[in-house]
């Protein structure tokens, strides 16, 4: 395969993959949540997903405050929210968020209600836990294995080991 080609199938893959995002973004912005959705009650739902985010590492990034009010949730926004709701339900923690909570919201009232509920999920202990446990299928960190210091042969051609290493090395 020549180089030329290899770049029409990364160009073509790269499409294929803009466009799928571009499908997503408009699914999500044909869900987001619509009503009257004053700045400051938008601001509370951002500043309460803010306390939570660090819980998901170091790649959640912080989602930036609104200056103004709103019509509809913006498509990023729901992404974020609903990525806390479905972390809730595997954490079984859905009776404190679902996504219900995030697709029914309507007004201030009900932004103050999911500010509430994504506060209460920051403090959770058992939340915070559940997140810090490997996904199912994602590879554990791999331990260092310390190995036994071995010291110089002796006569017999024999290795002193010490016992206690190879006890800790089985375990």
């Amino acid at each position: 395969m020549s180089i030329d080609s290899l770049d029409s199938l990364r160009d073509e893959a790269m499409a294929k993959a803009d466009e799928a995002d571009a499908a997503a973004d408009e699914a999500m912005a044909e869900m987001a949540p619509r009503g009257d959705f004053s700045a400051g009650a938008l601001n509370k739902v951002v500043e309460a997903l803010n306390a939570i985010l660090p819980s998901f590492g170091p790649m959640a990034e912080e989602y930036p405050t609104f200056a103004g009010d709103e019509e509809m949730l913006p498509p990023e926004f729901v992404n974020q929210l609903m990525m806390v709701a479905t972390a809730a339900a595997d954490a079984d923690l859905d009776d404190v968020l679902a996504m219900e909570d995030v697709e029914m919201v309507q007004d201030d009232r009900d932004l103050q209600l999911l500010a509430g509920k994504l506060r209460t999920l920051s403090q959770s202990r058992d939340f915070k836990q559940f997140l810090k446990q490997p996904m199912e299928g994602e590879a554990p960190m791999a331990e260092e294995e310390e190995t036994a210091e071995v010291e110089a042969p002796m006569e017999g051609g024999e290795m002193e080991v010490e016992e206690d290493d190879l006890l800790m090395q089985r375990m």
